[in-house]
Parts: structure tokens; C-alpha cells; sequence
């Protein structure tokens, strides 16, 4: 988008049309607000994401007395399940990051890549709070 409107800004004269220009930043402008709707799409589907992960509880305890055996294959079960679960969001959110990269950060340079690495450092720390929090509630639970 700068790029079109620094060469409109430096090459246009008063005395030329300026509707070509005008169309061509409107266009630059609608596909940057394409992209940044996209990414926030993609960001709040990540989000959900790491929710679902938080208030995942990794155990099934009833009040009642179980036998030991009982106890281990009913928690084994419920630890599978969970871990299908896992896996899926991870599955969903390594895509929606991977088409991300595609789209806005493939193709620049270092500036965009240091941001897209910022991006990746706050994401890390937001699962990992999301994995604390699931701990935390089955903690709670037991």
C-alpha cells in the first residue's frame, strides 16, 4: 500500500487524472483490510483454541470408591480422550498459523519477520498459560 501511494504522491501532477491513482490506492487499501481481517479471524479462531484447551479437565473423578485397576483404566480412557482433543486444536491452530505466515509474512522483509517472530513468542506464552490453567483445573477437580 505505501509503495502505491509513494509513486502516485512523487509521479502525480495537478495537471494529470487522478481517478487511475485513486482507484489503485483504494484497491491497495481494500486488499490490506482483506489480510488484517483475515489474521484477526485467524488470531480469534486460535484464541477459542487455547479457551477450549484451559478449561479442559484431564480427569473423570466420581465420588464413589474405586479399586485401584478400576481407577487407572477408567483415567486412561478419559487421558485418551483428551488427548484427541489435543491433538485437533493443535492440528487446527498449525494451520491457521501456517496460512497466516503465507499470506502476510512470507514474502517480507526483516522487520515483518521480527514481528511475525514477536507474534509466535506471545502465542507460546498464551498455550502455555492455556496448558497451566487445564493442569490447574484438573488439580482442582481431584
Amino acid at each position: 500500500m505505501d509503495k502505491d501511494i509513494r509513486v502516485g504522491l512523487q509521479k502525480l501532477q495537478w495537471v494529470n487524472n487522478a481517478d487511475t491513482f485513486v482507484h489503485q490506492c483504494r484497491g491497495s487499501c481494500r486488499d490490506t483490510l482483506r489480510k488484517i481481517k483475515s489474521f484477526q479471524e485467524h488470531d480469534s479462531q486460535i484464541r477459542h483454541e487455547y479457551d477450549k484447551l484451559s478449561i479442559t479437565i484431564l480427569t473423570q473423578i466420581k465420588k464413589q470408591m474405586y479399586k485401584l485397576p478400576e481407577f487407572n483404566d477408567i483415567q486412561n480412557k478419559e487421558l485418551e480422550a483428551k488427548k484427541g482433543l489435543f491433538k485437533g486444536s493443535f492440528e487446527k491452530i498449525r494451520s491457521l498459523l501456517i496460512e497466516n505466515y503465507k499470506q502476510l509474512f512470507m514474502d517480507h522483509g526483516a522487520p515483518v519477520q521480527r514481528e511475525w517472530i514477536n507474534t509466535m513468542r506471545d502465542l507460546d506464552k498464551a498455550l502455555e498459560k492455556s496448558l497451566k490453567l487445564s493442569v490447574k483445573a484438573t488439580l482442582l477437580d481431584f
